[in-house]
């Protein structure tokens, strides 16, 4: 399998924990390549996404991040936009994604999610294989 992961940087210390789990669960899978896109934070998830969907035509894409909730309306702004366009990538490819995007109210909340990544990996190498991708 050939994995493109997409991780968002702006919370880099939480986006590298979820690489790490991530990439933890990829390499109990077996054989499985891997590639990583870092863009600067979640909104340019869905794009990078696409981009690699098109590009590099990977067996399944993941994408990880963190929105933390701050004291404006743009939290919701950027989740919204994030998920949606993480599902329309999905639909437009037919490429799998596995979602390990948190979208969190804290730093405490986002340090104890950060095995998401390996839940991401997982879903997307079950979808590739529901699939039938090789």
């Amino acid at each position: 399998m050939n994995i493109a992961i997409v991780l968002a940087d702006f919370y880099s210390d939480i986006s590298q924990q979820l690489l790490d789990s991530c990439e933890k669960a990829l390499r109990g899978v077996g054989n499985v390549q891997t590639c990583i896109e870092r863009v600067p934070g979640a909104l340019e998830i869905p794009f990078a996404l696409k981009t690699l969907a098109n590009k590099n035509s990977p067996t399944a894409l993941v994408a990880l991040g963190c929105v933390i909730r701050g004291e404006t309306y743009h939290f919701e702004t950027v989740a919204d936009i994030c998920a949606q366009g993480i599902l329309q990538v999905q639909m437009e490819t037919g490429v799998p994604v596995g979602n390990g995007v948190l979208t969190v109210e804290n730093m405490t909340q986002a340090q104890a999610r950060t095995g998401k990544g390996a839940d991401a990996a997982l879903a997307a190498v079950r979808l590739a294989m529901l699939a039938g991708r090789p």
